[in-house]
């Protein structure tokens, strides 16, 4: 594999405690790929401190060195939230240390004496994939969803001091997941409860065999439930939908503005028109093929009401679930800069229709409505659901 000016500029880092090992990779490295700026440090805290320093894109790291080894240098990345493909070698390699490096995510585990020419090809792929953006001030419930809606085919990584997991999308269809050992519908349901992750997105799809079945919305779900039920076996209060300093002034200015009063200000929920509420509730359950409706407060995850017919179907769940939905549609707009408020948000699922409408006179309030497609019209229920809207005393 020959030099590519695509690499110009690019930096590798070669972190060993053995100088002559450094030397060897670096010469080679250099007389393959010329363009490419070499960088060498004798352990993990050196390397952490060009890391700082310099843009680097890819890092072959040493397991066992003095002062910080290759395993703590990839915990304090993940701590950071930073990711950095990495091919880690030994001179003691074992099973606990290749399933130990799978968990960190790097991209290949390599014995000493290493084979040279493979390692160039490796680093030669690493570099020609494309670099992974970082995503900031969404959530990952959030963003994974907008994918869907988007029909994205992309890799998502998503990485912090839990670990480093992986996530594979086609055409919005989310069909690969892989946290270390852990991969399909586990490894979503470990991945989705992490608190804060740092998300890194690839336009590439990875070459892998599909390991999950489920729709995005469904995963999303069963994961929250999961994480509740882990808070409450903890004897924690699960704060899976909150966010603090989250200020969606800017883009739902048109929305805001006619507020006169929010969940947070009108005291118990009992001042609340609930009669009006139940009302319009009920008027929703009217929809051709409306199954289930909820009144919602993305800012807090409450439900103000619910009406649900189907048995199997979690309406409060499904709700504050789509908190996060909203809180990063609107996130994305500030992003943006994008002027205006939201009609509606739409998620299609193989049998539902899930529809959410932000209020137009309540800034942080919206219904939340999922229909039957074999039996629901969707151009009918978006109009009656804008009618509803608009009877709503609160």
């Amino acid at each position: 594999m020959g030099g590519s000016s695509s690499n110009a500029g690019k930096g590798l880092l070669i972190v060993d405690d053995e100088p002559l090992f450094r030397a060897s990779i670096a010469d080679t490295m250099r007389s393959r790929m010329p363009e490419l700026r070499i960088h060498e440090a004798g352990n993990g805290q050196e390397a952490l401190d060009l890391i700082d320093e310099r843009k680097i894109h890819a890092m072959v790291a040493d397991v066992r060195m003095p002062v910080m080894s290759g395993f703590e240098l990839l915990s304090d990345l993940q701590r950071r939230g930073a990711y950095v493909p990495t091919v880690l070698v030994t001179a003691h390699g074992n099973v606990e240390i290749a399933r130990d490096a799978q968990g960190f995510g790097v991209v290949a585990y390599m014995e000493k004496p290493v084979d040279l020419t493979t390692l160039v090809d490796v680093i030669g792929w690493v570099l020609e994939q494309p670099e992974a953006n970082a995503i900031n001030g969404v959530t990952l419930q959030g963003f994974l969803q907008l994918l869907s809606m988007e029909r994205a085919t992309c890799t998502v990584r998503v990485v912090g001091p839990e670990g480093h997991g992986l996530l594979a999308f086609d055409e919005g269809v989310l069909e690969y997941a892989a946290h270390g050992e852990m991969l399909g519908h586990d490894a979503v349901f470990e991945i989705a409860t992490w608190a804060q992750p740092a998300i890194f997105l690839e336009s590439n799809k990875l070459d892998v065999s599909p390991n999950i079945q489920m729709p995005v919305m469904e995963l999303l779900l069963e994961a929250a439930v999961r994480g509740d039920e882990r808070a409450s076996e903890e004897g924690e209060i699960a704060s899976f939908h909150e966010e603090d300093g989250f200020d969606f002034s800017d883009v739902a200015a048109s929305s805001l503005e006619n507020i006169t009063a929010s969940p947070h200000t009108a005291g118990a929920q009992g001042e609340w028109n609930m009669s009006n509420v139940n009302e319009i509730l009920d008027k929703c359950m009217t929809i051709e093929g409306a199954f289930a409706v909820a009144l919602v407060d993305f800012e807090s995850g409450m439900t103000l009401g619910t009406r649900n017919t189907n048995s199997a179907f979690d309406i409060d769940v499904a709700a504050s679930g789509n908190t996060q939905v909203v809180r990063s549609k609107f996130n994305v707009m500030q992003s943006l800069k994008l002027e205006g408020g939201i009609e509606d948000i739409l998620i299609s699922l193989d049998t539902q229709y899930h529809l959410i409408r932000p209020l137009s006179s309540i800034g942080n309030l919206f219904l939340y409505l999922a229909i039957d497609r074999k039996r629901g019209n969707l151009g009918m229920a978006r109009h009656q659901l804008t009618s509803y809207e608009k009877e709503l005393q609160l």
